[in-house]
């Protein structure tokens, strides 16, 4: 697969780049619930909970894979975000605590797919649990925008428009004041490890769909990143 594509459509690099992310993830989790499966001192109760995740992680890994970008147009937030949180709460570490609010939905009609939605939500919560090693909370939710600019590290700051926010907050390391550009650069880490490849690609498909991203962060406080898609047309 080539290193990069052009960003002015997100689709190609963003869709083949974001699938291989999420599969590792989902990967990752997949081995835990075997090991929870082979823990001789886990109860049957215990054994069929993590049977039931795997499940669930496998399906989810070959949807992932056949999934088509789809054609940008009317998607409501509401209803695809409280359609990810099973996939979601699967790719998590028992130890990261989810915390939804309630997802209205048919309020936020926005423009977008649910496929660029489901990548911009795992992307993110994979991100903040990497901030989390211990364990910790991570909350999420839908606000609407109430208009102005929107000052957007990436892409670009965002002039007045119609916007739903996505909030993804974590109680993890946090990051310090003078990274928090480059958290965005392709292959830049804060963990040592890893090669980075996350926010990067959120930022790659919020700019095909006109949208944008913020952080707000500080060492050793979390951090909290609102994601602004623009609203589709009435």
């Amino acid at each position: 697969m080539p290193d990069s594509f052009p960003l002015a459509d997100p689709r190609p690099r963003s869709h083949e780049a974001a699938v291989l992310a999420d599969v590792r993830v989902l990967l990752g989790r997949m081995q835990q619930r075997v090991v929870d499966l082979r823990n001789p001192a886990s109860s049957a109760a215990e054994a069929a909970v993590a049977l039931e995740g795997l499940h669930l992680l496998i399906d989810s890994a070959c949807e992932l894979a056949a999934a088509d970008p789809g054609e940008i147009g009317r998607l409501d937030a509401g209803r695809e975000l409280e359609a990810t949180l099973p996939l979601l709460r699967s790719s998590l570490s028992e130890q990261v605590r989810l915390v939804a609010d309630p997802a209205p939905v048919g309020r936020f009609l926005v423009r977008g797919t649910a496929v660029a939605l489901r990548r911009v939500v795992l992307e993110l919560a994979a991100n903040a649990q990497s901030a989390m090693p211990n364990g910790g909370r991570l909350r999420l939710g839908l606000r609407r925008h109430r208009g102005g600019a929107v000052a957007c590290i990436e892409p670009a700051p965002l002039s007045g428009g119609r916007y739903a926010r996505l909030f993804v907050e974590d109680t993890g390391d946090g990051i310090e004041t003078g990274l928090l550009r480059r958290i965005f650069e392709p292959d830049f880490t804060t963990r040592g490890r890893g090669r980075g490849r996350g926010l990067a690609i959120v930022t790659e498909i919020l700019q095909g769909l006109g949208g944008g991203i913020s952080v707000a962060s500080a060492r050793g406080r979390g951090s909290r990143f609102d994601v602004f898609l623009p609203l589709a047309s009435t």
